[in-house]
């Protein structure tokens, strides 16, 4: 009985067919299989991770990180069982591939997705692992992050400099950070400056020149001005760094490596993973930020502890 649900499963993903016997399950239902090219020990319980990762339903890969920045973790393989492959990664060395298959019927039941017209009921998701490296302590591994992370973005600025010399553009300054800013028309304003609340219109672009969003055009829904406190995180990386080359009156537009941006989980749908911006930004406003209302003095009390 458990060969055939997993043949019928296999058949629904459209991954592979009967009778493959090199699938194993574990006891929370998850099929899986190990593709053995590491040496050394098997990864041990509360561990400090780089890994590459996809995860696709049929022919559709709606994540990978395979060509990308590695992801970077700490796991605990003793954790309750996720459906996932921290229920196998005692089993798994450095080198190591897995492929793993996860019930988005399982899933719903555990409250991790919802229904939806990628989510179906009976499908699976098949996932993709890589282990690329195993450290010893927190300090190994965020300074192996910070490595890797320094490198993708050093290449994502190098693509976005080739858009802007196929786009021939002229006039670009670029950040200490990587920002590059193009600048319309200058302002006469104040020059924008963290702790600053600025008052914004925008569009915001692909780099195939699709909009995603925008508070100029009005089939979005949304043509007020969008104001927020530059520095606070109230906005992506990218426009905290760009905004403040700006003064009040500019239009200038921006143009933000993914990495200062949306990243790797990409937003909303309509801005993928690994997606380089453009925005076209012009700074109506800035200055300084209304106080927070003052909070109430709480209710005093005598020493006999009444009110």
């Amino acid at each position: 009985m458990r060969q055939v649900f997993l043949c019928v499963l296999m058949v629904a993903i459209i991954f592979s067919g009967c009778g493959n016997a090199d699938y194993q399950r574990t006891n929370d239902g998850l099929y899986f299989r190990i593709i053995k090219s590491g040496k050394g020990d098997l990864i041990k319980p509360r561990t400090y991770l780089k890994i590459h990762q996809s995860a696709e339903m049929g022919d559709t890969v709606f994540f990978s990180t395979f060509g990308k920045i590695a992801t970077f973790g700490y796991f605990d393989s003793l954790a309750t069982p996720s459906h996932e492959f921290l229920d196998i990664l005692d089993k798994m060395r450095i080198g190591d591939s897995a492929i793993v298959i996860r019930s988005v019927d399982t899933l719903v039941k555990r409250g991790v997705v919802q229904y939806n017209t990628r989510f179906k009921r009976g499908t699976a998701i098949k996932v993709l692992i890589k282990i690329l490296g195993v450290y010893a302590n927190e300090e190994e591994f965020e300074a192996a992050k910070v490595k890797e992370m320094d490198a993708f973005k050093l290449e994502e600025i190098k693509g976005v400099e080739a858009y802007l010399k196929q786009k021939d553009e002229k006039n670009i300054t670029k950040t200490k950070e990587g920002v590059f800013v193009k600048i319309e028309k200058e302002g006469t304003g104040v020059k924008v400056d963290s702790g600053m609340m600025v008052k914004v219109k925008y569009s915001g672009k692909l780099f195939d020149g699709s909009v995603f969003d925008s508070n100029i055009d009005s089939t979005f829904g949304h043509t007020e001005p969008y104001e927020f406190v530059v520095g606070r995180h109230q906005v992506i990386e990218g426009w905290d760094i760009g905004i403040k080359q700006l003064k009040v009156g500019t239009k200038a537009k921006i143009y933000i490596p993914s990495i200062l941006g949306y990243g790797m989980k990409g937003s909303g749908g309509k801005i993928p993973p690994y997606s380089n911006l453009m925005f076209e930004i012009e700074v109506l406003d800035a200055g300084v930020p209304p106080a927070p209302k003052a909070e109430e003095a709480p209710h005093m009390k005598n020493n006999a502890g009444t009110p």
